[in-house]
């Protein structure tokens, strides 16, 4: 009976840490982005997207509507992305790969479906 427990707590664990698959940025992404961040492309977009997926989507995932407060998720960057350098010991997410994720989230955050 332990032994089931802990496989099905191992297989929750690993489901929920799995890589997750994120939508890929299009032009109409772009299109209502550029509303909030005049100069930003979609190849930004993609590499907020990559930065997600290498970063973040390790543990957390991404729904195309997460839902989230537009106005939280700068600070929510900076202090997640702290972490990730903390726990490489390296600056892995500077400002502007912060930038660039950030702008990925706002848009998937906001982008009418």
């Amino acid at each position: 009976m332990k032994k089931l427990l802990l496989s099905v707590f191992i297989l929750s664990v690993l489901a929920a840490c799995s890589t997750v698959e994120l939508a890929e940025p299009n032009q109409t992404d772009v299109v209502w982005a550029q509303k909030k961040f005049p100069s930003i492309t979609l190849s930004d977009l993609n590499e907020g997207k990559v930065l997600f997926e290498k970063n973040c989507g390790l543990c957390h995932s991404l729904k195309r509507s997460m839902r989230q407060d537009e106005a939280e998720l700068p600070k929510i960057v900076t202090e997640m992305s702290e972490k990730v350098n903390k726990k490489r010991k390296s600056e892995v997410m500077g400002k502007e790969e912060q930038q660039l994720l950030l702008q990925y989230l706002v848009t998937l955050n906001g982008v009418p479906q």
